[in-house]
C-alpha cells in the first residue's frame, strides 16, 4: 500500500469546530492555579491548525483503533509489535489527564485528552503501514510515556507552589501535541488535503528526522530544567519550612504565656440546653441592629442588655455560632468570645479576659503573616498592652476574614474591675466588631450608651419561653417524656400548668426554671396543683422559698447547707465536690482530721440546697465536676443585709461579707492544722492531693480570704499569729507553698515579712501597733530584706504605706545595697509601685551594689518606659553610670523592647552620642539587639546619633547590626 493509499483511506478529515471550548471551563476553580495558568498558555501558544486538526476522541477509541488495525496485519509483523507498545503508551497518558481533571487544573482531562488522543489516533492510522515511521514515533511518545509517574508526584504532591516546575510539567502536553502535529505536517497539506505518496516521502527525510529529533532533545532539555527547578524549588521550600516552624513555635510559646481561659467548655453547655431543631434567638439574629453590626467592615460595638435571668448567656451562644457561619460575610469568621463568671476571679479579671480573647485571634492566623512580627505582642500582659495586641492582631486576621469579638455577663465584673475594663473595651470596639452583653448596670449604661444597643425585652424572649415550657412540660406517658420533665396526668392541669408559667414568667428564663425544677419534685397531679397554687412571683421570694426548704431540714443537714452556700459565694474559683465536702467537713473535725466525719455522698450537699446551687454532673462523681450557685442573680440575694429584705432566715445570709471571709481563712487554716497532725514527719512531703482534695486549695488561698475580710479587729491577727507561731503548721504549709511560687517563704522569716509578703496590710499594721515585729527589721535568710522590701517586691501599694506610716525606712537597703524603689522598678507592672513610694519621698539615686540607680533598672526593664518616665519627671540623673559604665540610655537602648525608654530619656537631655565602658554609643549598642532593636536604632538616628561612630575595635553600628 503506497503512502497516499493509506492516507486517502485512513484519514478523516479534521472537524475545525472540536476544539477546546476555553470559555465553556470558566466554571471550574483550579485546585493548582499555577498548572492550571502554565497549561492554558501551551494550548493559547499552539497555532490554530494544530488545536483544531484532529477528530477529538477518548483513550477507549483508540484502543479500539490499534485492536482493528491489529487484525489487518500478521501476527509476527513489525508493524503488530508496534501496535502493541502503541497501545501500552495510551493508559499512562489517561492516567496523566485524569489527574489534571481531579486534581490538578480547571480545564477538564476529557477535553485536553480528547485533542490528544484524537492526534494519536490519527498518527496510528496514518502511519501503522510504514514501519520505520511508525518505529520513531512509538519510540518518542514511549519516552514520554515513562516520564508522566515522575512528573505527576511533582505535580500532585511536591511542587505546587513553584511556577517553574509547574511550567515544565504543563509542557508536556506540548511535547505530546508537536509530535502528533509533526506526522500530520507529513501526510497533509494545508486545509486537510492528502499529500502524494513522493510528497510523503520527500518531507519524511530531513524535516521529520530534524522535527523528532528536537522533540526528543526537548524533552531532554525540559528533565534537566526540571531537575534544576526542582532542587531549588527543595530549597526555597526547606526556607520557607524553617520559617514556618519558628514562628508556630514561637506563637505557641506566646500563647502558652498568656493568662489566657477555656471558654469553649461554657459554649457546649449553653447550646446543649437547647434541642437540635431550635430557633430560639431568631428574633435577635433578625434585628437590623445584630444584622448591621455583623456586616460592618469597618467595627463597631454593640451592647445587648436585659435584666437578670432573661437568658443572655445563651443568647450570646447563638450569635457566636451565628457568626460562625460563612453565610453571614461569605467567608469563614474568626471568633473569639469569653464568658465572664461571677464566681470565678479568672473569669472576671481584665487581664484574663483580654488574654483570652487574643489567645483565641491569634490561634486563628493560619500561619506566617507577612509583615506580622510576634515580637510585636507585649509579653507584658498589662491590660492595655493586652489590649493593644488584641487591636493589632485582629487587624491582620481581618485582611482575610471577618474577625467577630463576644464578650457575655460584663455585669458579674465587679464595679472596680467594670471601671478599668469598659474603657479598653471601648477603645477595641473602635477598630473590631465587639458585641458585649449585661444586666443594664448604671455605670454600663452611663459608657456605653451612645453605641448601637439592643435592649431585651419581655416580649422579645416571649416565644423563646414558650417554646421552652412546651419542651419542658409534658403529658405523662408522652414519647420522649423523662425525669426532667414535668409529667401531668391530666390535660386540663398541663394546660393550666403551661398557662401558669408564661403568664408569670415575666420574661424571665430562670424564674420559669426554677419553679419547673420546683414542679418536678411533685410526685401527683394533686401536689401539681397546690404547688402551682402557691408559685412565689419573682426570683428573690423564689430564693427565699428555697432557704425555707433548708430550714425544715435536720440540724446537722441545715448547717452544712449553711457552710456550702458560704463556701461557694466566697470560694476563689467554683470548687469542685470533693473539694468542698472536704471543706464543708473542717468545722466538723476535732484534733485530727477524721474521714468518716466527711458526708459519703458528696452530691448530697448540693441535693440540700435545694437549687440554688447546681453541680455540672448531675452523678457527682467526675472529680472535675464544679459546684456553683445557679446564677449570679443568688449571690446578690444571699450577700444582702436580709434585714433590709424583711427576711426572716438571716443565718443563711453571707453578711457581712467580711465576717464570712475570716470564717474561710479559719477553716483554710484549721485544715492545715489538722492535715499536719495527722500524718508522721517523715510523711508529710508524700502526701498527694488526691488523697485530700482540699489540701491545695488551702494551701492557696486562705491569705486571700483574710485578705479578704479586711480590718476585722482582732480575730484576722489572732488566726494568722496562732497560725504562723504553729511551727508544725507553718512549716506543712510553707514546704507545699513555694512549690506553687517562684518567691520563697522562709519558715524562720519575720512575721511582720511573712504578711507583707503575703499582701496582709491590715495584719502588718496590728502586728506592729502590737510590738510583734519592727517596721525596719531585716530578714538574715533573705539578703537582709526589710518588710517594705518584700512590699515592693510584690507591688502591694497598701502595705507599703502601712509600713512607711508605722517608720519604715523607705531609703533601706538589703544585702545588695538595692532600696525598695530598686525592686519596685524591676517589675513589668511596677508603674503603680514607684508612683507611691516616689510619692512617700523615696530618694531616686542611690545606688545598689552594682553602681545602677532605680533609672538603670527600669531603663532595662523591657516594659519599665512608664517607671523611667516617672524618675525622669522625679529628677533622676540621666548621666549616672554605673559600675560596667553603662549610662541608662545604653541599658535601655539593649532592651528589645526599650524604644519608648529610649524616647523619654533623650527628650530629658541624654546625650544620644555618649560613651559608654566599652567607649560604644547607644546605636551600637541598640545595632547589636537582634532585628528587635531596629525601632530605637530608627529613634537613635533621627536623633542625630553618628552612624559612623568607632569603638576601639573599629566596629561601626553597621558591624555591630551585621554580627
Amino acid at each position: 500500500m503506497t503512502p497516499c493509499a493509506l492516507v486517502s483511506d485512513n484519514i478523516h478529515h479534521p472537524r475545525t469546530t472540536a476544539q477546546v471550548n476555553m470559555a465553556a471551563t470558566s466554571s471550574y476553580k483550579p485546585q493548582n492555579p499555577l498548572f492550571d495558568q502554565a497549561l492554558r498558555n501551551h494550548l493559547e501558544s499552539l497555532r490554530t491548525e494544530d488545536r483544531e486538526a484532529f477528530e477529538h476522541c477518548t483513550a477507549e477509541d483508540v484502543i479500539a483503533t490499534v485492536q482493528q488495525l491489529n487484525s489487518s496485519h500478521a501476527a509476527q509483523s513489525r508493524v503488530r509489535q508496534f501496535l502493541v507498545r502503541f497501545a501500552a503508551v495510551v493508559r499512562p497518558l489517561e492516567s496523566y489527564f485524569d489527574l489534571v481533571s481531579n486534581v490538578v487544573g480547571s480545564i477538564p482531562g476529557a477535553q485536553l485528552g480528547a485533542i490528544v488522543f484524537g492526534a494519536l489516533r490519527f498518527v496510528i492510522k496514518a502511519v501503522n503501514g510504514l514501519s520505520d515511521y511508525f518505529e520513531r514515533i512509538v519510540g518518542v511518545l514511549e519516552e514520554i510515556s515513562q516520564s508522566l509517574p515522575y512528573y505527576q508526584d511533582y505535580a500532585v504532591e511536591i511542587y505546587r507552589d513553584s511556577a517553574p516546575v509547574q511550567q515544565a510539567l504543563a509542557g508536556v502536553y506540548h511535547d505530546i501535541i508537536m509530535v502528533c502535529s509533526a506526522v500530520r505536517d507529513v501526510f497533509l497539506k494545508r486545509g486537510g488535503v492528502a499529500r502524494s505518496g513522493v510528497s510523503v516521502w520527500l518531507r519524511g527525510i530531513n524535516p521529520w528526522n530534524k522535527t523528532i529529533e528536537d522533540i526528543t532533545q526537548g524533552l531532554q532539555r525540559r528533565r534537566e530544567v526540571l531537575g534544576r527547578e526542582v532542587v531549588h524549588a527543595d530549597r526555597v521550600g526547606l526556607h520557607r519550612q524553617a520559617i514556618e516552624r519558628e514562628w508556630n513555635d514561637r506563637r505557641r510559646d506566646f500563647l502558652a504565656s498568656l493568662p489566657y481561659e477555656d471558654c469553649q467548655p461554657k459554649q457546649r453547655d449553653c447550646l446543649r440546653v437547647l434541642p437540635t431543631d431550635h430557633n430560639a434567638g431568631e428574633w435577635l439574629i433578625n434585628r437590623e441592629e445584630l444584622l448591621d453590626w455583623a456586616h460592618n467592615p469597618s467595627g463597631g460595638l454593640l451592647w445587648v442588655h436585659g435584666k437578670p435571668g432573661v437568658g443572655k448567656t445563651v443568647l450570646a451562644s447563638i450569635v457566636i455560632e451565628w457568626v460562625m457561619n460563612p453565610t453571614i460575610s461569605g467567608k469563614q469568621a474568626a471568633v473569639a468570645f469569653f464568658y465572664c463568671e461571677h464566681d470565678n476571679p479568672k473569669k472576671h479579671n481584665p487581664r484574663s479576659l483580654l488574654a483570652t480573647l487574643l489567645h483565641q485571634v491569634l490561634g486563628q492566623l493560619p500561619g506566617p503573616w507577612d509583615g506580622l512580627e510576634l515580637d510585636i505582642f507585649s509579653k507584658a500582659h498589662s491590660p492595655e498592652n493586652l489590649r493593644n495586641s488584641l487591636k493589632t492582631a485582629c487587624n491582620y486576621l481581618e485582611r482575610t476574614r471577618p474577625v467577630f469579638l463576644i464578650i457575655d455577663a460584663l455585669d458579674e465584673c465587679d464595679p472596680a474591675t467594670r471601671e478599668e475594663l469598659l474603657p479598653l473595651l471601648i477603645s477595641l470596639g473602635n477598630d473590631s466588631r465587639l458585641l458585649l452583653t449585661s444586666r443594664n448596670e448604671e455605670d454600663i449604661w452611663n459608657a456605653l450608651k451612645s453605641f448601637p444597643l439592643i435592649a431585651i425585652t419581655d416580649q422579645d424572649v416571649k416565644n423563646d419561653i414558650h417554646q421552652y415550657v412546651s419542651r419542658k412540660v409534658t403529658l405523662a406517658g408522652d414519647e420522649g417524656s423523662s425525669l426532667r420533665h414535668v409529667e401531668v396526668g391530666d390535660p386540663v392541669l398541663l394546660e393550666e400548668v403551661l398557662r401558669t408559667l408564661r403568664e408569670g414568667a415575666d420574661g424571665m428564663f430562670l424564674w420559669v426554671q426554677l419553679q419547673i425544677t420546683h414542679l418536678q419534685e411533685q410526685r401527683t397531679d394533686y401536689d401539681i396543683r397546690n404547688a402551682l397554687r402557691t408559685l412565689t412571683r419573682g426570683l428573690h421570694p423564689t430564693f427565699t422559698r428555697s432557704l425555707q426548704s433548708i430550714d425544715r431540714l435536720p440540724a446537722l443537714r441545715l448547717a452544712r447547707a449553711k457552710r456550702v452556700l458560704r463556701w461557694v459565694v466566697c470560694a476563689e474559683y467554683p470548687m469542685n465536690l470533693h473539694e468542698l465536702s472536704e471543706a464543708v467537713a473542717v468545722h466538723d473535725m476535732q484534733q485530727s482530721w477524721d474521714k468518716s466525719r466527711c458526708v459519703n455522698k458528696p452530691i448530697s450537699l448540693i441535693e440540700d440546697c435545694f437549687h440554688l446551687v447546681h453541680c455540672t454532673d448531675l452523678s457527682g462523681k467526675s472529680r472535675d465536676a464544679k459546684v456553683q450557685l445557679i446564677h449570679s442573680s443568688v449571690k446578690e440575694f444571699l450577700l444582702q443585709n436580709p434585714m433590709v429584705l424583711g427576711s426572716s432566715l438571716a443565718g443563711y445570709h453571707i453578711y457581712p461579707l467580711p465576717d464570712a471571709q475570716v470564717i474561710i481563712a479559719e477553716d483554710c487554716l484549721k485544715y492545715l492544722q489538722l492535715i499536719a497532725r495527722s500524718v508522721h514527719q517523715s510523711e508529710m512531703s508524700q502526701i498527694m492531693e488526691d488523697r485530700h482534695p482540699f489540701l491545695s486549695y488551702a494551701i492557696e488561698f486562705w491569705p486571700q480570704h483574710l485578705r479578704a475580710s479586711g480590718p476585722s479587729g482582732e480575730r484576722n491577727v489572732s488566726i494568722f499569729c496562732e497560725f504562723v507561731e504553729t511551727t508544725l503548721s507553718r512549716q506543712f504549709w510553707s514546704e507545699r507553698y513555694n512549690r506553687k511560687r517562684d518567691d520563697t517563704i522562709h519558715t524562720t522569716m519575720p512575721i511582720s515579712h511573712l504578711a507583707a509578703c503575703l499582701s496582709l496590710p491590715h495584719v502588718v499594721k496590728a502586728i506592729l501597733e502590737k510590738g510583734l515585729g519592727t517596721a525596719n527589721a531585716q530578714g538574715s535568710e533573705s539578703r537582709d530584706l526589710t518588710a517594705l522590701h518584700v512590699a515592693a517586691k510584690f507591688a502591694d501599694e497598701s502595705t507599703v504605706r502601712v509600713l512607711v506610716e508605722s517608720g519604715a525606712d523607705i531609703n533601706a537597703r538589703n544585702a545588695e545595697g538595692e532600696t525598695p524603689l530598686h525592686l519596685a522598678a524591676r517589675r513589668w507592672d511596677g508603674e503603680r509601685i514607684v508612683r507611691a513610694l516616689l510619692d512617700l519621698k523615696a530618694d531616686v539615686t542611690p545606688t545598689d551594689g552594682g553602681g545602677r540607680t532605680p533609672l538603670h533598672i527600669a531603663a532595662q526593664n523591657g516594659y519599665g518606659q512608664n517607671s523611667v518616665l516617672l524618675f525622669l519627671q522625679r529628677g533622676a540623673s540621666i548621666r549616672a553610670f554605673c559600675n560596667s559604665g553603662q549610662l541608662p540610655l545604653h541599658n535601655a537602648a539593649a532592651n528589645p523592647y526599650g524604644v519608648t525608654s529610649v524616647q523619654h530619656l533623650l527628650s530629658y537631655g541624654a546625650d544620644v552620642n555618649a560613651l559608654n565602658g566599652q567607649l560604644r554609643t547607644p546605636l551600637h549598642v541598640a545595632a547589636g539587639v537582634w532585628y528587635r532593636g531596629i525601632d530605637s536604632v530608627r529613634v537613635l538616628v533621627e536623633c542625630g546619633a553618628n552612624i559612623d561612630a568607632t569603638d576601639p575595635d573599629g566596629l561601626t553600628p553597621l558591624h555591630m547590626a551585621a554580627q
